[in-house]
């Protein structure tokens, strides 16, 4: 009888433990799966310079797109799902806005498009993007510099005797700066 209740305890071991090898192994292959995604992801981030504007855009856009998966998830039925989404226009809009001026560039430029089409965006979303036709934010100094220096192909310091740092106007993909040349004329 001995004999029978080990031989009978060896079959439902060797299962248990063949199947911990595959877990384990499963799981070593999915965190070197994971690692391997994350160092390509975080080389793509510091390599290619649109991936840092995208994470930026999905990061700061994701969660509003979530409300309104939600709302409509939760929604009884249409009059309910008008309701939810009216509430959400009104708060994400400004927040929509935000993560334009916050990226510049084209996306103040797709913004601006978007409050002249009320085919495309609601209105709370519109009256929002509007205020980017004349108050579009201005660009940081900084890129603004490093462009001008290298089209240029010399310091500004050499060029120019002041330059003006604060832009005159802003658009879309633009501004203005007042600057000095060396000879003393503003331009």
């Amino acid at each position: 009888a001995a004999r029978a209740t080990a031989a009978a305890a060896v079959p439902m071991t060797a299962p248990r433990s063949v199947a911990r090898r595959c877990a384990h192994a499963a799981g070593v292959a999915l965190g070197a799966g994971a690692l391997g995604a994350s160092a390509v992801g975080a080389y793509v981030y510091v390599t290619q310079p649109g991936a840092e504007r995208a994470v930026r855009f999905w990061w700061s856009t994701g969660p509003i797109v979530a409300q309104y998966g939600w709302a409509k998830f939760r929604a009884r039925d249409d009059a309910d799902r008008a309701e939810r989404y009216a509430r959400l226009h009104e708060l994400s809009a400004p927040k929509a806005r935000g993560v334009i001026e916050d990226l510049r560039g084209m996306f103040v430029k797709v913004g601006q498009v978007m409050s002249v089409r009320p085919e495309v965006v609601p209105d709370e979303y519109r009256k929002e993007f509007r205020k980017l036709q004349d108050q579009a934010p201005p660009s940081r100094w900084g890129p603004i510099q490093e462009g001008l220096e290298r089209d240029l192909g010399a310091p500004l310091a050499e060029l120019f005797s002041k330059v003006n740092e604060e832009p005159l106007g802003a658009a879309s993909i633009g501004q203005a700066h007042l600057v000095e040349w060396q000879g003393g004329s503003a331009v």
